[in-house]
Formats: structure tokens, sequence, C-alpha cells
């Protein structure tokens, strides 16, 4: 299901995904900031000629070019909609947007409530943009929507003001301080994917064979799509994104390198969170593959007796998407 080549294809990546290293060279692209200076212009232009390939096999350019073209509809063009999707809530948005989020919740004292409760609240806000415009489908059920989001807010200031007390009741806890913001991101974070993505939990994920022939839903595929998707984004995003820019920060202060101009060292502590960000993003994402292989015996009985559709072979192969 994926191709080596160089050779442009409209329905084979340019790189491996069945590698890490293939689906990390796949979200660096799509995580590059640059492609937020993409303008609407030269959005619709790369998509009119991926259209013209597509309708006559005519390329605007060298095979290079039509790479590029690619990438840049991908970074920025929704697939089920053909609308654009707003630069901050992009993959390629997410490293820059972030930046002064994760920087007020990083320097947010644990025992100012207040304070952490709203970059929570704001946090889980953008959060909920993301998951919107980065939907798989059409259309989302507002009321769906607006649970998951109302339960996000709840979950993450319920964990940040519950631990933020107990600090203020033990003060040694207050070295671990750092860990409140990371342990209620990733439980809301969490909370707010099951939720967005109940339907495949209980119902299931399509499987499908390497031919692209539907067999039905598997719940099996479906709670592990989820649950991969939860352990990057959820757990090992927050971790990096939060975790190592305090790591290094207090690294450079330990060794007097942090300036002491408060302009300067804001400077220096947003470059720090916006490469532990542009690096953590894909390197995350890239951990699990974008499409998961099963072996039929692995599924619901079902399953495990199919025939292929055309051939009439046994299938002993299905695959089913992870989602983002």
């Amino acid at each position: 299901m994926t191709s080596n080549s160089d050779e442009f294809s409209l329905t084979k990546p340019k790189f491996d995904l069945s590698t890490y290293s293939g689906r990390l060279q796949h979200f660096l692209r799509m995580t590059n900031p640059l492609a937020c200076l993409n303008s609407t212009a030269d959005i619709r232009a790369a998509e009119e000629a991926i259209n013209q390939y597509r309708d006559n096999g005519t390329m605007s350019g060298s095979t290079d070019d039509m790479w590029r073209f690619q990438n840049v509809v991908n970074q920025a063009v929704h697939p089920a909609t053909n609308s654009i999707v707003p630069t901050p809530f992009r993959m390629s948005g997410i490293p820059v947007f972030n930046i002064p989020i994760i920087y007020l919740q990083l320097i947010t004292p644990s025992a100012n409530v207040f304070g952490t409760l709203a970059m929570h609240v704001v946090n889980q806000s953008y959060n909920m943009a993301c998951n919107y415009f980065n939907r798989s489908g059409v259309g989302v059920p507002i009321q769906a929507m607006g649970t998951a989001y109302a339960l996000a807010v709840t979950s993450a200031c319920s964990i940040a003001y519950g631990m933020g007390k107990l600090v203020e009741k033990v003060p040694k806890l207050r070295r671990f301080s750092i860990w409140i913001p990371i342990v209620a991101t990733a439980m809301a974070s969490s909370s707010n994917l099951a939720l967005t993505r109940l339907d495949e939990i209980r119902s299931g994920s399509e499987l499908v064979d390497s031919d692209g022939n539907n067999y039905g839903k598997s719940v099996i595929a479906g709670k592990r799509g989820v649950f991969q998707t939860a352990a990057t984004r959820c757990l090992m995003i927050p971790c990096a994104v939060l975790l190592l820019p305090d790591m290094m920060m207090k690294a450079l202060k330990k060794r007097a390198l942090m300036p002491k101009s408060m302009p300067m060292a804001t400077l220096v502590q947003c470059g720090i969170i916006f490469v532990c960000m542009a690096g953590a993003l894909p390197a995350t994402l890239a951990v699990f593959p974008q499409t998961i292989e099963y072996n039929v015996a692995m599924l619901e009985p079902q399953f495990q007796h199919l025939t292929h559709k055309t051939t009439g072979k046994p299938i002993l192969k299905l695959y089913s998407q992870k989602g983002l």
C-alpha cells in the first residue's frame, strides 16, 4: 500500500509509510511552519495543477513540482469539504500558534489557580478548534462537539485545580509542579479525543483490503486506532512540548546562560518551545503508521474467512485508517 518510487502519483505517497523514517519525512513536510506562508492563491493554484493532472494527465511542471503542489494541497485543504483550513489550525500552524499557549502554561505557577485554569480553557479551546477543522468527515454534530469541549475543559481544570491545591498543602511537591499541566492536558485531551471519536469505539472503523475493497466495520480496529492516536497526541506530545522546554530552560538558568533582560529571556524561551514543538510533533505523529495492518486472525470472526471480491483468494490481511 506504499511506494518507494519518486514518480509522482495521486494514489501512492512519496515516502514509504510502512517505516518510521518514511513517516517522519512525510510529517516533517506536513508540519513545516513555512507552509503557513502559502497564500490562498498559492493553495488554489497548486490544487488546480493537481486537478489538471487528475483530469488529463498533464503535468504543470516537473515531477518535483507536482510533489510540491500535492504537499501544498495536503497541508491546507480539507480532503472531504475541499475548504481551506484556517492557518492556525493546520498541522503546519500548530508549532507556531502553540508557542504563546505553551509559554504561558510553563511560566504560570501552579499556585496561581486562576491563571492555571484560564490557560487550560485556552488550550482546550484551541485543541477543539484543531479537531473541528481537521475532522475526518464533512459534518460534525454540534452537540457532540460541545459535549467533548465541555468535558475536556472540565477535566483539565478539575485535575489542575486538585493538583495545584495538593502542591499548596505539600510544599515538597513543588519540584514536580511541571507535571500538573502535563497530566491535566494529557487526561483532558484523551477524554476529548475519546468522546469526539466515540462512534469508532462503539461501532468500529472501516476495514479494506489492499485494493481498497470495503468489508465493513471492526470494533477492534476502531479501538486500536483511537488508542494509538491518544498515545501520540495526548501523551507523547504534551510530555515533549511541556517537559523538554522546562528542562532546557532550567539547564540554561543553572549555567547562567539565560539572558537577564526580560525581552531576550522571553525570546529564548519561545525559541526553545518552537524547536521542541516543531521536532516533537512530526516525531510523535510518525510513531504509528497512518494505515494499520491487521492479520485477519486478530479481528472479529466475520473477518477471518473472507475471500477477495475479485480474485476469490482468501484474505489474510485487512487495513484501517488510524486518523490523526
